[in-house]
């Protein structure tokens, strides 16, 4: 895709457009009737409009150059494809071999923050993701937890370049869209708040001031989650001191309370999952390292993608690509 420029067109208006009119609308006709529950009707789609205005999605455009990203808009920034440290597509699988669906956004990752690629480009989403993640490099930081130094330097002087060391990645990722639907939700939270005033919990509009108690409660709730979700992923504490050696002799892991070293013969299976739960342990994309008696989960936190990670484990396991003894 060198030499290659994608674009996708701006997101359509009507969305905010039959929103907003459907609330200016339920405003006349309170106004006509006299009917003031019209006008606590119409409060909610003319809110959700003017949101949809100012979260519509601009048109997007970037060139592929032989050494970087280029985004022209819809903000110009340049991701140098040394930077990388992942891809966030949770709408196709992990493995960068298997195929994904024809159009899905894509989080680019680097060193300084995310750079979204919408879905509805002018080239199949796959093309891009492909090619971005064969631009990856293969081994990620060398600064990584110490509690994993010794053994790192004890498998570098028996496999050398063959030993690889992850540590977390600067930004997760994990919250494109976030703003946009906690946007959303914060909508839904002061119309409830509007409802309450308006309501002044007086008949005969007291049920207003009700549903407005229980919009304000989720709204808000809601709100704060998706700005909050990827705080913790997989429930680990302090993920940011998460580190990982992946070695032919076998792994070392730092992340959260979790420590240890493992070799390969007391690995039984290595699994990635993308399910998106919300809740327990083994929620979003992760790795599953299956050991007697207990389910490690590795979740994507680290500054290579799980998918190269997870094939360089099953390669190594399987005693595949290992150096000459």
């Amino acid at each position: 895709m060198i030499g290659e420029t994608i674009t996708a067109p701006p997101a359509g208006r009507w969305p905010a457009a039959a929103c907003a009119g459907a609330g200016a609308a339920l405003f006349v006709a309170s106004a006509v009737s006299g009917n003031r529950h019209w006008l606590f009707l119409g409060l909610l789609p003319l809110a959700l409009g003017l949101a949809l205005t100012f979260l519509r999605r601009r048109a997007f455009v970037a060139h592929f150059t032989a050494d970087s990203l280029e985004v022209e808009a819809p903000s110009p920034r340049s991701v140098p494809y040394d930077n990388l440290q992942g891809l966030w597509a949770p709408q196709r699988p992990l493995d960068p071999d298997r195929p994904g669906p024809a159009s899905y956004p894509i989080g680019v990752i680097d060193a300084d923050g995310v750079v979204e690629i919408p879905a509805g480009l002018d080239v199949p989403s796959d093309q891009v993701f492909r090619f971005l993640s064969s631009r990856i490099p293969p081994t990620g930081s060398r600064d990584i937890h110490p509690a994993l130094a010794d053994f790192r330097c004890h498998q570098e002087l028996r496999y050398g370049k063959h030993v690889s060391a992850y540590r977390a990645r600067s930004h997760l990722g994990t919250r494109l869209g976030a703003g946009r639907r906690s946007l959303v939700a914060l909508v839904f939270g002061l119309t409830g708040v509007l409802w309450m005033a308006l309501s002044g919990f007086r008949e005969p509009f007291i049920p207003w001031g009700v549903f407005g108690v229980i919009l304000a409660i989720f709204g808000f709730a809601f709100a704060l989650i998706f700005l909050l979700a990827d705080d913790a992923p997989c429930g680990v504490r302090h993920w940011r001191k998460a580190g990982l050696v992946v070695s032919p002799g076998g792994l070392a892991l730092v992340q959260g309370d979790l420590k240890g070293e493992l070799r390969w013969d007391e690995l039984r299976e290595v699994e990635l999952k993308t399910d998106t739960a919300w809740f327990g342990n083994e929620r979003g994309p992760r790795m599953v390292l299956v050991v007697p008696g207990a389910r490690i989960v590795v979740p994507d936190i680290y500054d290579r993608p799980l998918g190269m990670i997870h094939a360089q484990i099953d390669r190594y396991r399987r005693g595949q690509g290992l150096p000459p003894t």
